[in-house]
């Protein structure tokens, strides 16, 4: 199962900057317009000075330049797991059709005190 599911995820090993996993993420977004949701695998945050993803980051695929998904939709979720797969980050529409996003506040319980970052 594992060998297959990764087959149509974005792999994130050897990324060096924040803006480099956006647009590895985006460059899969584009190439693969079939896919409902966006799964990276393989990022480590000591490669680029140990600063973790946020959602806001994952965020920015879709503002860039709006080609990413079809103008009028709204964008795809995203869910990116650290290389070590005990860590990942979700973007904002990820954690809405969760129904761990909350207008105006943060996500009850979780990580770093409730935080979703």
């Amino acid at each position: 199962y594992m060998l297959g599911a990764t087959a149509a995820q974005v792999h994130l090993g050897g990324c060096r900057s924040i803006a480099e996993l956006v647009e590895r993420v985006r460059a899969h977004a584009i190439a693969h317009p079939e896919l409902a949701v966006i799964v990276g695998i393989g990022w480590d945050q000591t490669d680029w000075g140990g600063r973790l993803p946020t959602r806001h980051d994952l965020d920015e695929i879709w503002r860039a330049d709006g080609t990413t998904d079809t103008p009028g939709t709204p964008p795809r979720p995203v869910w990116l797991w650290r290389n070590c797969w005990h860590i990942g980050v979700a973007s904002s529409a990820a954690l809405g059709e969760a129904g761990l996003l909350l207008l105006g506040g943060g996500a009850k319980g979780g990580a770093k005190g409730g935080a979703v970052g």
